[in-house]
């Protein structure tokens, strides 16, 4: 085995993409690489976040977006929403190495 750190890369996107990301979280792990994702899914899980709760992981995934050497955006059907494009815009002025599921 290869002592070299792998690349650690975080998975951004639409929380209705659930299974996108699920996808992609195995594909990238299989690559060799450790992938941060969502924990939660609320327009797929049903879940009912309350206003803390939803700016508190959002806080979360900007720290994940930072510990990160690149971000995946998940994005089926080339849709980015405005959150996602907000994600792209901070790792950008990062200097973090942006990919894209799908062309866009």
């Amino acid at each position: 085995m290869n002592d070299t750190r792998p690349t650690v890369i975080c998975l951004c996107g639409s929380t209705k993409f659930k299974d996108d990301f699920e996808k992609a979280a195995r594909e990238q792990t299989l690559k060799g690489r450790i992938v941060l994702t969502l924990a939660f899914f609320r327009r797929d899980d049903g879940e009912v976040l309350e206003s803390e709760q939803r700016t508190m992981l959002q806080h979360l995934h900007r720290h994940k977006i930072k510990m990160s050497d690149e971000i995946l955006v998940v994005n089926p059907g080339g849709y980015i929403g405005d959150s996602t494009q907000e994600d792209i815009s901070f790792a950008t002025s990062l200097g973090k190495r942006v990919e894209y599921l799908e062309p866009i």
